[in-house]
């Protein structure tokens, strides 16, 4: 996956990026490594959660067992997707895969459908 940075306020503060044909706004978490050092084909996504969902909502909130993110702020997302493993639980939102803790070892939980609060998008790269 290659992402594009199209303008960034510095290091810690809010970025604007393309990741396919979507516009996402993250947390810069790359710009104080030097540009020759960072690989954009392997970007890495990880994320602040203040406020979670309950189990129930969790759960119960992707009916229509899809894989997208719906912006709620400069850096925020509601994030639907699908959980692919646990141990720790990680989650499929379509764009990117994002590990979500270890809140479960229920092996019944892999492939369900998920919604994940997502109160700030972080972005580095992985240095050469």
């Amino acid at each position: 996956m290659k992402v594009e940075i199209i303008k960034t306020e510095g290091y810690g503060l809010l970025a604007e990026v393309r990741v396919g044909e979507q516009l996402l706004g993250v947390m810069d978490d790359f710009s104080m490594v030097p540009v020759e050092q960072l690989s954009y084909a392997e970007p890495e996504f990880s994320y602040l959660g203040l406020e979670e969902y309950s189990w129930e909502q969790m759960f119960s909130g992707n009916l229509r067992q899809e894989k997208k993110l719906v912006r709620t702020g400069d850096w925020s997302y509601e994030a639907y997707g699908q959980i692919v493993s646990i141990k720790p639980v990680i989650a499929d939102f379509g764009l990117f895969k994002l590990e979500l803790g270890d809140f479960t070892n229920d092996q019944r939980c892999i492939g369900e459908w998920i919604v994940e609060r997502i109160d700030r998008l972080d972005l580095t790269f992985r240095t050469n």
